[in-house]
């Protein structure tokens, strides 16, 4: 397996593993609305600008901030290894 599939990997796993049963509603919300951006990211075409509004953020640069926290990979880079994921199975 490439350098590259195994980073993504580890992104998506990271992701799956982010949720944490004793977190407070302000983290709660964001785990829910980065999974549904992960799921947009992964299944659309649409701009990061436009799943942010999505998903519930006005500001798309605190979206990518919060997105890249929990995931550990910024929105376009989580879409390439959705893709180059997909494209291998």
């Amino acid at each position: 397996m490439s350098t590259w599939l195994l980073r993504c990997r580890e992104i998506f796993l990271r992701a799956f593993l982010r949720l944490e049963p004793r977190a407070t509603p302000t983290e709660y919300l964001q785990n829910v609305r980065v999974m549904k951006a992960r799921q947009l990211l992964e299944t659309t075409n649409g701009s990061v600008e436009s799943i942010a509004w999505a998903v519930g953020y006005r500001d798309p640069a605190a979206f990518r901030k919060v997105f890249g926290r929990l995931t550990g990979a910024r929105p376009n880079v989580y879409r390439r290894c959705a893709t180059a994921i997909v494209s291998v199975m």
